[in-house]
Parts: C-alpha cells; structure tokens; sequence
C-alpha cells in the first residue's frame, strides 16, 4: 500500500517497523556486474536508526498556520543502534565507522546521538570510528564513496542518505534493506511502492531478489537447501536487456530462472514467526479500515511519504 502525500492514511511501513521492533535498517550498497554507474567498486553499508527520530510522524498544529514536529531521540535507541552496527562491522570485516549527525545546529538531540554512539565505540577499539555533519557527508559521498566503510545514521538522516548512495550504483531498483529486530526481521527495496509502472511489467525486481541473500539476513532452515547467493548479480551480465533502473530501456521477465528450485526457498513456520506476522496484521488494521470507509477522512495535519 503506497503512502500518500500530504494526506491519506499514515505510513503502513513504519507502522510495521514500530509495532514489531524492528529497530534497525541495514541497506548494503555496491555495484553490480553489467549495471553502468558512475562509480566502481564501491561497497558500502548504511545502517539506519528505525524507530525514531522526526521520521516518526509525531506533529501537530500549534495555532492554525504553525505546526511541530517532534524530533524524538532516547540514549536507549542510539546505544542500541551503534551496537548493531559495530557488531555487525566486527563480524562482516568492516573496518571503518562514520556517525553522521547535524550535533553543530541540534546539539540536544543528536548530541546524545553522538554521545550514545561514542561511548558503544570505545568498546570496539579495532574499529575506526569518524564524524560527519550530514550536509558534508552528502558531499563527500557525491565526490568520493570509496572513502566510506559504513555509516551509522539516525532515521531522517539515514532516509535522504541512503536514496542518494543508491543513485552511485545504479539507482533505487538495485539497493535492497532490510528491517531488523531481536526477533524478527522485515525485507524491502529501498525504494518503496511503485504503482505508477504497476502491471507494465517495468518493475525492477533485482533489490528483492538480492536481499534474499543478504547478510543481513537472518539464517533460516529451506526445503531445497541454499540457494546461490550471487544468482541476481550473476543473471545482470547475461541478460539481453536491462531493466529501465538499470539505465537501459527493456523488458523484465525474470531473473536467473524463475523456475530454478534452488532459489524457491520455503520457509518453515515457527510459533516467533507467526507471532510476527500477528503483530504485522494488527499493524495494518487502521489503514485497512481507512481504506474501506466510503468517504476520505479529514487530516489536519498529513504525514510525508515513507519509502
């Protein structure tokens, strides 16, 4: 269900993120084979603080003519944030961190962010640990992203940030992310909804099927065993055309064999999964009632879209 703009019901994505926990949003960013970009080599992971921040949504009309939005950031979230993303540099080989925050204008609310993340980096001395302001980070990674191992980003932040990194490798199409909890985890492409191409047979599914792969992804026991865990970069050279996202014009009608059973994982339920997915319903319940009402309700004040 696509979020609307300036209006309609709130955003169903962060819904889900907030109701399940799913407090972290790695996006891993690199090139893939027969995708033109404008950078090469470039391999970096962005993790994303997902539950806060002023992506919540928490606004209201002051006086009519003003609105406040609330820019929410707890010690408890960013100290847990940093630790995913240090652990998860500790164990995937990565060996540079880079914390971006706006602490020089907002120096109450992303201070603490700073100040969490700061205190969860000394515990990891192996990893190197940098700052940057989020205007400058933007401009260093236009210019050079090979300089960037990972960055560790409150919500907003991460939202603007991540969108412009996919543009140095391909485009949105191409990026998959991942929402990650304690005890579930949540799969998308970076991008969101797309009904505008919606039965064209334009969509891009390489994000998708990527992060079927993913690291991020927690293990799972399949009826086929393992599927190939380069199967969508390795089907991007040998395909006669590319999709649109991919820079050039062409019809998508698969990718490295839709019928292959390798890659048709079944996924066996378990009572913390279907718990999950219990959640995830009552998580959809106000939009599903929004939608089926007769007329459109009246908002004061209308979220922005999610992606």
């Amino acid at each position: 269900m696509a979020t609307a703009i300036a209006g309609g019901a709130p955003s169903v994505n962060v819904a889900l993120r907030k109701t399940l926990d799913l407090y972290s949003n790695l996006r891993p960013v690199k090139n893939m084979p027969g995708v033109k970009s404008h950078f090469e080599n470039v391999n970096l992971i962005l993790v994303r603080e997902n539950t806060e921040d002023l992506y919540s949504g928490l606004e209201h009309e002051v006086v009519p003519g003003v609105v406040e939005s609330l820019k929410i950031i707890t010690e408890r979230a960013s100290t847990r944030i940093a630790k995913f993303a240090f652990e998860y540099a500790k164990h995937h080989g990565r060996k540079k961190i880079h914390a971006i925050h706006k602490a020089n204008i907002m120096k109450l609310s992303d201070g603490l962010f700073l100040r969490s993340v700061r205190a969860v980096a000394a515990q990891f001395p192996d990893i190197e640990y940098k700052e940057l302001i989020v205007d400058n980070a933007c401009m260093q990674i236009v210019m050079d992203p090979l300089q960037f191992d990972m960055l560790l980003l409150p919500n907003l932040y991460g939202d603007v940030m991540s969108d412009l990194a996919a543009g140095l490798v391909g485009g949105l199409g191409v990026v998959p992310s991942a929402n990650i909890g304690d005890e579930c985890a949540m799969f998308e492409a970076v991008h969101g909804t797309a009904p505008d191409i919606a039965g064209k047979g334009l969509a891009n599914p390489t994000a998708p099927a990527d992060e079927q792969h993913s690291d991020a992804r927690p293990p799972r026991r399949t009826e086929y065993g393992a599927a190939d865990p380069e199967c969508p970069r390795k089907s991007l050279p040998r395909s006669e055309t590319h999709h649109p996202g991919h820079r050039r014009q062409g019809r998508h009608t698969g990718i490295c064999g839709r019928g292959d059973r390798r890659t048709q994982s079944k996924v066996i339920p378990c009572p913390a999964r279907l718990l999950a997915c219990w959640q995830g319903l009552r998580a959809l319940l106000p939009a599903i009632r929004w939608w089926a009402q007769d007329e459109l309700p009246v908002y004061e004040l209308a979220p922005r879209s999610i992606n």
